[in-house]
């Protein structure tokens, strides 16, 4: 649950799965326990961006794939960003990101599934139906703003022709991410980067997905702004965010007390956020008629939900 500021060093190139610039490489898969080797193609002819963007979630192994592409991370932080993190506390967030969040994916399944199976019905009736002319549908683009350990590719598995573009910039989460796209056979593409500058055109993918990120970007409004940009005319936001509670009672009294501990210990994640209610910006860019509140059972002080699939404002009838 939190904004990752990666640090993508060159001392660490002794690690041959953090040598993204290379047009191809050899790694050894410890995630497999019989010895064998893979090989994988990275797109460092790709255009660079002004700067990089995404975030990442909370709550509370190496397998490079060819599902997974990994685009060169030579830029800077914006100014006004964070102080880059600790590579051993992004480590071992990404370790608790992998093993520690089934529980949770499990209380949220029921809601995830509805909600992509409405985002990509149209690329789904398209398929069925036969309704485009061209032999091969055009490509579905999807951008998970701070993507992960991908546990939500499984819900985009089956959408024909996808390309699913994950925002990430903890570097330790990428193994994970591309065992996962493997084993889902999604193929993707992993972007350094932050929320508040997104390095893509405008117009530029159908669907933006964001789960459990809000609470921890640093600028929740221009992160805001800059999903809206992206998306094509049409193109609607996926989003799934723990908030504050709306009851002051215990649990928002306990939001409270331990907001400042999470933070610490779950990557910058607040307890007491509610983009939706307050930011003007999420107002401005998305019709919030969508949007729906409930409890998540079991959670205790992350229990406050809102999820929703939420059309552009410009976009609106």
């Amino acid at each position: 649950m939190g904004q990752h500021f990666a640090c993508f060093e060159r001392k660490n190139e002794k690690k041959a799965w953090l040598e993204l610039r290379t047009s191809s490489l050899e790694y050894h898969d410890p995630m497999h326990h019989a010895s064998h080797r893979h090989r994988i193609r990275c797109q460092s002819d790709r255009p660079t961006a002004p700067v990089p963007a995404t975030t990442r979630r909370h709550c509370l192994g190496l397998g490079l794939s060819p599902f997974v592409a990994f685009a060169s991370p030579t830029q800077s932080p914006p100014p006004n960003s964070p102080p880059l993190k600790n590579s051993a506390l992004d480590r071992l967030f990404a370790e608790a990101m992998h093993s520690g969040m089934e529980d949770y994916e499990a209380r949220l399944a029921g809601t995830k599934e509805r909600l992509f199976a409405d985002a990509t019905s149209i690329a789904r009736q398209e398929a069925a139906t036969g309704s485009r002319p061209l032999a091969v549908p055009p490509r579905y683009t999807c951008l998970e703003v701070g993507i992960g350990t991908g546990p939500n590719l499984r819900y985009l598995r089956d959408v024909p022709n996808i390309r699913v573009l994950g925002l990430e910039p903890n570097e330790y989460m990428q193994p994970y991410l591309a065992a996962e796209a493997s084993k889902q056979q999604v193929e993707m593409e992993v972007i350094p980067g932050y929320s508040e500058e997104i390095p893509l055109e405008d117009g530029a993918v159908d669907l933006v997905v964001c789960t459990l990120v809000l609470c921890s970007v640093r600028d929740v409004g221009r992160s805001l702004s800059e999903m809206a940009r992206v998306l094509k005319p049409g193109g609607r936001l996926l989003v799934i965010e723990h908030v504050r509670s709306s009851d002051p009672g215990l649990v928002r009294l306990g939001q409270a007390v331990f907001n400042p501990l999470q933070q610490l210990l779950a990557d910058g994640c607040h307890l007491d956020r509610d983009a939706f209610r307050d930011v003007p910006e999420a107002r401005e860019q998305f019709e919030l008629a969508g949007l729906e509140r409930f409890d998540v059972p079991g959670l205790g002080v992350l229990s406050p939900h809102v999820a929703g699939l939420l059309l552009r404002t410009s976009d609106e009838n």
